[in-house]
């Protein structure tokens, strides 16, 4: 039986997305997400980083700005290194499959009257998959 690597986060932007070209000349979209969280009384943040391959990027990245609440999905990875303080340093990255705006930091481009959104992106059949997908999500549906 093989293994399955998927990492469901809702968290909020911490640096808005950047799109970059890599050496190979394929474009990437890069941003990192807070997920904060209540150990007793001591508040923890986890920092993941998010890569995203496809033809949306330029529509997707402005988007994706800092403050920004969103659910994604993806296999993870993850690294440590050491920093040049000296301090053990670990970080989770995640290639995107699935991302849903889930509607905070609204400003003037997002009123309080309009719907939230999830976008698409068509799959690649050369490199990972990077089918952005999902129904729009409407607070009034859930029961509590």
């Amino acid at each position: 039986m093989s293994g399955f690597n998927q990492l469901q986060i809702i968290g909020y932007i911490g640096k808005s997305a950047e799109i970059k070209t890599l050496p190979s000349g394929k474009r990437v979209l890069s941003f990192s997400l807070a997920v904060n969280e209540k150990r007793g009384q001591e508040d923890i943040t986890t920092w993941f980083d998010y890569s995203m391959f496809g033809e949306r990027l330029d529509a997707l990245g402005p988007l994706l700005t800092k403050g920004k609440q969103v659910f994604v999905q993806g296999p993870v990875s993850s690294r440590s290194w050491t920093a040049q303080t000296g301090e053990a340093r670990s970080s989770m990255s995640v290639l995107v499959n699935k991302l849903v705006l889930c509607g905070s930091k609204r400003d003037e481009a997002y009123p309080s009257d309009t719907p939230t959104a999830s976008y698409a992106a068509p799959r690649s059949t050369s490199g990972p998959a990077t089918d952005l997908e999902g129904p729009p999500f409407d607070d009034d549906t859930i029961p509590f």
